[in-house]
């Protein structure tokens, strides 16, 4: 069984997991579907974006002529909604999803990463991350990872609602 300690690391690459996978799928999408955002919020200093100029000079064109649809799947795999400065993206075979309004990519939001560890958990059962996670939780049904993960001091917010994992650099300050 998992110790407070090993709890510690578990939840830590849990949130770390989180944010790489939001950040790789959402980040791909706008760079197809709404480049202009990524320029705007200053991402591709984190990303390198091969021909950004392109896409976003390509994306105006078709914005301009009304081509631009704000509701549709990408990929064949997900559904979209464009809204504001971000986009909901669903997976249509698994139900996974993302709602991400652009911020510092290294930003998350309890309510979202709680999300996406139940659909992990109903989902990515085989995962020994997971596995771990589960035989912790079922050995310690009064306690609540996040308020380990804030006490010790894993995880720290930096705006009201808005946390990052302490030793995980975030590059961009929109804040």
């Amino acid at each position: 069984m998992p110790t407070s300690h090993d709890i510690e690391e578990i939840g830590k690459l849990l949130i770390r997991y989180y944010i790489e996978r939001r950040r790789y799928t959402v980040v791909e999408t706008l760079v197809q579907l709404r480049p202009d955002l990524i320029e705007h919020l200053r991402l591709e200093l984190v990303f390198p974006i091969p021909n950004l100029a392109q896409k976003i000079a390509a994306f105006k064109l078709a914005y301009t002529q009304r081509q631009i649809d704000f509701i549709g799947v990408w990929q064949a795999d997900w559904k979209y909604r464009l809204h504001g400065y971000g986009c909901f993206l669903q997976n249509i075979q698994t139900g996974e999803n993302f709602d991400w309004d652009m911020s510092d990519p290294m930003i998350f939001y309890r309510g979202e990463f709680e999300s996406h560890l139940i659909w992990r958990c109903k989902n990515e059962k085989d995962s020994a991350l997971i596995q771990d996670f589960i035989v912790w939780q079922r050995h310690n049904p009064d306690k609540i990872l996040w308020d380990i993960l804030v006490s010790n001091r894993i995880i720290e917010e930096i705006t009201e609602h808005s946390w990052v994992l302490s030793d995980f650099p975030h590059h961009i300050s929109l804040y």
